[in-house]
Formats: structure tokens, sequence, C-alpha cells
């Protein structure tokens, strides 16, 4: 059993706030993902006497509390990891991501309470701990574990993470602008099982190749701050896109329509239905953001538009203290 002084823990609660994320990036499906400046989440994680309950609250009511809620999954696996049975945990939520969007909105919220909660308790939690167990939250929307928007929301950046052993190589992001168009497409309830289940079980090997040299390509863009390599590769996915493009109408004549106005690459953000168009400066980021959202919505789809950075920062304590009924 994990020891701790409960009288110093009791009645006390930390707010944390995480960064939303670009899973995938083009080519390096379930392996990256970057944080994102625009949009954050803010969970309150507070500890009291009891019996190893885990409460969510979901304080603008956009997603689901309780049990259902990847807060839950995330808190609980901390506490039956270490057999934490002697107290209860409250968890407020406050999101400030999309959702459903593909934005990392359920990772993020799980990431927070990881991060949140080790703080609390004093755990001593690595890398490879802390996106293990948010990763176990996350599994409650998606149905499997996975763990690359999740580790983006933990600890900014970009980030690469091995599925299996939950190794995370953080990488400090090179300053380019993003802009999102996020089309309103009805998925409905656990949209990310959707996309993920139209995915090939198996691809041939001249796949894996072409595959293998994009994702090279990226890192490398990455590495030396090539925003040209970043953008053809972020663009060049020969598996994962092709598939859940179909679940986006129009979506390669919007892709086609960036590269246009001067995006330097296009994917799809995670599960989608948002899109993502790497630029160089934030003036032609909005030229595409606006552009690729009016293409939307003059074909009758609604739209709406956003224009971000990557942000260096992952999930950080923004207050602290005693709580008091």
């Amino acid at each position: 059993m994990f020891h701790f002084n409960l009288k110093e823990v009791m009645n006390t609660s930390l707010k944390v706030e995480v960064p939303a994320s670009i899973a995938n990036i083009g080519p390096c499906f379930d392996i990256a993902s970057v944080a994102i400046s625009l949009f954050k989440d803010e969970v309150e994680v507070i500890v009291k006497e009891g019996t190893g309950k885990v409460e969510v609250e979901v304080i603008n009511k956009t997603v689901p509390e309780g049990n259902q809620n990847t807060a839950y999954g995330a808190a609980k696996s901390i506490i039956e990891s270490y057999n934490v049975n002697n107290l209860n945990v409250l968890i407020k939520v406050k999101k400030g991501i999309p959702i459903a969007a593909g934005l990392g909105s359920s990772g993020a919220t799980a990431a927070a309470v990881t991060f949140g909660l080790s703080k609390l308790l004093s755990i001593d939690l690595n890398k490879e701990e802390m996106v293990y167990h948010a990763g176990n939250g996350e599994s409650i929307v998606s149905g499997v574990p996975h763990y690359d928007n999740v580790s983006a929301s933990l600890f900014g950046g970009v980030v690469l993470v091995d599925p299996n052993t939950m190794k995370v190589i953080r990488l400090n992001a090179p300053n380019f602008h993003l802009a999102l168009i996020t089309p309103k497409i009805e998925f409905g309830n656990f949209k990310t099982k959707l996309a993920r289940s139209i995915l090939p079980k198996t691809i041939d090997i001249r796949t894996h190749v072409m595959q293998s040299f994009q994702v090279a390509k990226l890192i490398t863009g990455i590495l030396n701050n090539d925003l040209k390599l970043i953008g053809e590769a972020a663009s060049s996915d020969l598996i994962v896109e092709k598939e859940r493009s179909k679940l986006i109408p129009f979506y390669w004549e919007a892709k086609k329509l960036a590269l246009s106005e001067g995006a330097l690459g296009f994917n799809i953000s995670g599960a989608g239905p948002t899109v993502f168009a790497v630029c160089s400066s934030e003036s032609t980021a909005t030229n595409v953001a606006k552009s690729v959202s009016s293409f939307f919505i003059s074909h009758g789809v609604e739209a709406s538009h956003f224009v971000t950075t990557p942000s260096q920062h992952g999930a950080k304590v923004v207050e602290g203290g005693n709580y008091n009924e």
C-alpha cells in the first residue's frame, strides 16, 4: 500500500490546466502529438477522507459525469495501483477544449487528473507512469488506451510515445501557425471508437516503407525547424487519412484549397472532424482558416475556424490549497 499522511492531504485541492492537442500530425498514427495553445481544460481535484470513492462533476455540463468521464478512469487507475482506500476524490471538470472535435478533449481531462492527483498525494510518477494512468482514463471513451493526446497534454511541445512501453520523447515544437477548421458533423457517441474501427488491419510492405519515410521526414523537420519538411510530411499519410477522410464531406477539395492558399501541409486532427493546416505565418493561417471554413459552409456543412500555435507547456498547477465545504 502507498503510504502518505492523511491529515496533510485531507480537504486539500489543486486546480490543473492542460492544453488541447493534435494527434498523429499526419503520418504518425498513435505515436505523436503536438500540444496547442488555444484551448485548455481546467480540472480541480479535491481529496477528502473516505473509502476510495471517486466522483466527477462537469461544471459546464458538456460531457458525461461520473464513471463515464475519463477523469474517473484516471483517478481510479491511480487509486487502485497504489491501493489508496482511505480517501475519496472529488473532481470538478471545466471544459475549455471543444468536445468530439479531434483536439484531444477526453485525453486532456485524464491528463489533468493524473497530474493533479499525483501532486496532491505526493506520488512521484515518472513520465511512463503518468502516461499509463492518463491512458487508462482515455480508454473510457476510446475503448482501449492510447497515449499520444495524453502525452502532449501532460508535457507540452511535440511528443513521441511508444505505445508498448509508454516511453515519451519530448521535442520543442518549432514556431509555426496552425489553421484549425471544424466542420459540424454528427458522429454520435464514441466517435473515437468509430474512427478507429474503419482503419485497415494490415498494410502492404510498400506502404509501410513509404509511411516510415514520411515519419522520418516529419521528425527531421521538427528537429531542424524546417517548416517546409514538416508541412510535406504532415500532408503525407498513406494509411489513416484516406480512410478517415470518408467521414468528412468534401475533405479532399478542402485540402486542395488550403494548399493553394499557402498552407504547407494539411491533414485530419486525431480522429477528426477538425482538420489542420501547417502555416508559416499568422496571416496565412488566418486566410487558410477563413477560406476552408467558407468552403465547407458554401457546400452546406457548418464549420468554425481558429488559428493557434504549438504550446511548449503541458499540465500545470494554477491553484492549490485547502478545500472547505
